[in-house]
């Protein structure tokens, strides 16, 4: 459908941190967002307002999970539709999206592949990353996904990655943080 009648941004791209619940998705998105390129400052309230990423890119945050939260696949992307409205209704036609979700199907929520498959089909995003904290803040490796759950997610074409959340003191990175921020960064 062409741009100019849909009323809604082009969702481009989807970010997806995946831990099991206090694996510390919130504590990485918030850290991502203190980047230069996406920000630079750490949010400190529960909401966090969207922010420009170019003329005519925005990006929405979410850093409590949808499974957390008890919310069904049909709010969860209800959500991301308003935002997507939001951000056309405020002259951005390319919307990216961040949002902290679990991996395994919790509290009317599916599994990530399944979220995956529900993204695909709804927005037809250019892409969706879905990072994996393991070792979580905490030094465990709960949130560990089967060698078939890996496949369901290649077969929607998801790109998958894990990455160590611990704390860490290093000022450098805490925990990876880049790593997030890379995959918004369009220059």
């Amino acid at each position: 459908m062409e741009q100019a009648t849909r009323k809604r941004a082009h969702i481009e791209r989807i970010l997806l941190v995946c831990g099991e619940q206090n694996a510390g998705k919130s504590r990485l998105i918030r850290h991502m967002l203190g980047d230069f390129r996406l920000g630079g400052n750490i949010p400190t309230s529960a909401v966090i307002p969207p922010r420009a990423l170019s003329r005519e890119r925005r990006l929405a945050v979410r850093v409590t999970s949808p499974h957390e939260m008890g919310e069904t696949p049909v709010e969860f992307v209800e959500k991301i539709d308003r935002a997507s409205e939001v951000a056309w209704a405020e002259g951005f036609w390319r919307l990216n999206y961040v949002s902290a979700v679990q991996p395994r199907a919790a509290n009317n929520m599916p599994d990530i592949a399944d979220i995956c498959d529900v993204l695909h089909q709804e927005f037809w995003p250019e892409r969706i990353r879905v990072v994996l904290l393991s070792p979580n803040v905490w030094d465990i490796r709960a949130a560990q996904l089967t060698n078939a759950e890996v496949d369901r997610l290649r077969a929607l074409d998801v790109e998958v990655l894990t990455i160590d959340a611990r704390k860490s003191n290093h000022p450098v990175e805490p925990g990876n943080v880049r790593i997030l921020a890379d995959y918004l960064d369009f220059t």
